[in-house]
């Protein structure tokens, strides 16, 4: 059956394919068009709506670790099913009021919608800083092309921040 969120996500040398009767919309596409093969090792990836970003992160590479984390328990219903009809068993979910705070992730995957709370956002920015082993990194993208916002809470984080790609459809 077709779920309205339904995505599936294939490796295709180094690239990913996302199928969606809907398209890839709001907050799930920047990161997905950032994403790249360099995301390796354990990766946290939180705010992907329908575990898009857990999909494309797992098929890319295949040998990291990848938890997909939602606040949300209807969201996270969402992604346990994206992940089942995508074979993406492998991915684990995680559901709860916090990022994980163990500094045991080399990556970050972070999608903030422009529509989303700004107190809570920034709270999960500083979240995934506390999740980041040390020399972690963080992919943040949000579906504001022209976000200023989100970079500057980067940068009170962090104390640096790169722009990989800027479209219409985000940051």
């Amino acid at each position: 059956p077709t779920h309205p969120f339904a995505s599936s996500a294939s490796g295709l040398a180094g690239r990913i394919e996302v199928f969606s009767p809907r398209g890839v919309r709001g907050p799930d596409r920047p990161p997905l068009d950032a994403l790249d093969a360099r995301v390796e090792g354990r990766v946290l990836v939180a705010g992907s709506r329908s575990a898009l970003a857990a999909i494309a992160a797992a098929r890319l590479r295949p040998e990291a670790e990848v938890e997909v984390f939602h606040m949300d328990a209807y969201e996270s219903l969402r992604a346990r099913e994206a992940l089942a009809r995508n074979g993406a068993g492998r991915v684990r979910p995680q559901i709860g009021a916090d990022l994980p705070q163990d500094a045991a992730f080399d990556w970050v995957l972070l999608a903030v919608p422009r529509a989303g709370d700004s107190l809570l956002n920034a709270e999960l920015v500083r979240e995934a800083h506390a999740a980041l082993k040390p020399r972690g990194k963080i992919l943040a993208a949000t579906d504001n092309a022209r976000d200023r916002w989100l970079h500057d809470r980067i940068l009170e984080a962090f104390g640096a921040a790169t722009i990989h790609a800027r479209s219409k459809q985000g940051t």
